[in-house]
């Protein structure tokens, strides 16, 4: 309840969750395929790590956990490769019907939905928390291995997924953050009861968890909030300069988007997005050379609301 609580109260996780992001859709199934590997239902848990890697190709590192996992719990050795064929197999036809449908229609064989800046996990804020949460996991798996080694064998698992996926990608440590703070209140826990304070336990997990949630609250929140207005701007900016384009562009003209945002950009516009050699260009830069302004969207207002002094506006090929 602790760790649930603490995650969905992240001032990161406020500002992804309403505007949507391939990020919180990871998060979820990666979730359920841990869920139910603790219950041991590896059918369905596979078949969620499936849908995880058709969202970010880096969840497909839990088909080896579960393996794994399969592996330790299973007694009998036969049955132990016939459980692990199983789940290959699962996970195999689980991502087919994507991989004949992308080579079908030519899109991306491999999905990757992560965007290095979607959530800025470097600033102080942010990273002062994860660093707390990863060192309470780093005494956590200390203890184990000093006093509940047993505990630490079918742990293992879980634990080498959020190394390997943490190394995979900076963003998916986001995705195995609700792991990471489950063996930080476990430390905190243990922390405690080493003391030879264990009726004192558990109030220590729940203090811990309001310290949390009022440092997201009154120091993270202000940081993330300020992110989401800039946003927000940015966003309504880059709606009207690409709704410019789909009514003004000719013929098939294509265009290009050097600045990033091309999602947004290829939406509202409805074209297709070309290489640095298209007729028209939506950018933030200064300057493009051999391009000249057509439609700048803050042109007739006295006071730009943009964040930054350079704001997206639309270039055509002089």
């Amino acid at each position: 309840f602790c760790a649930a609580l603490t995650i969905s109260m992240q001032a990161w996780m406020l500002q992804l969750a309403p505007s949507g992001s391939g990020l919180t859709m990871a998060l979820l199934f990666g979730g359920l395929s841990i869920f139910f590997l603790l219950r041991n239902d590896y059918i369905v848990a596979t078949i969620a790590a499936a849908v995880a890697s058709l969202v970010v190709w880096q969840a497909a590192l839990l088909l080896p956990v579960l393996m794994l996992d399969a592996s330790i719990n299973s007694q009998d050795p036969i049955q132990a490769r016939r459980l692990v064929a199983t789940i290959a197999l699962v996970f195999g036809s689980a991502v087919l019907p994507w991989v004949l449908f992308a080579v079908y229609a030519g899109s991306a064989l491999i999905p990757n939905e992560l965007v290095a800046s979607e959530i800025d996990l470097l600033s102080l804020p942010v990273l002062f928390e994860v660093v707390l949460f990863v060192g309470l996991m780093f005494v956590a798996v200390v203890l184990m291995a000093s006093r509940h080694r047993m505990v630490l064998r079918t742990q293992s698992p879980l634990i080498l997924w959020i190394v390997i996926a943490s190394f995979a990608h900076r963003q998916m440590l986001v995705v195995t953050l609700p792991l990471v703070i489950v063996y930080a209140f476990f430390a905190v826990h243990a922390i405690i009861e080493l003391f030879g304070k264990k009726n004192l336990a558990y109030i220590g997990v729940l203090l811990f968890t309001a310290l949390s949630l009022a440092y997201n609250q009154f120091v993270v929140w202000p940081s993330t909030r300020r992110i989401m207005d800039s946003a927000v701007i940015v966003t309504e900016e880059i709606q009207r300069v690409a709704s410019w384009a789909r009514m003004n562009m000719e013929g098939q003209e294509k265009l290009y988007a050097p600045s990033g945002h091309e999602g947004l950009i290829q939406f509202y516009s409805e074209r297709e997005l070309g290489g640095a050699d298209a007729i028209v260009h939506i950018t933030n830069a200064a300057d493009v050379n051999g391009y000249r302004v057509v439609f700048d969207p803050l042109a007739n207002e006295t006071q730009s609301t943009s964040t930054s002094s350079q704001h997206y506006r639309v270039w055509r090929k002089q």
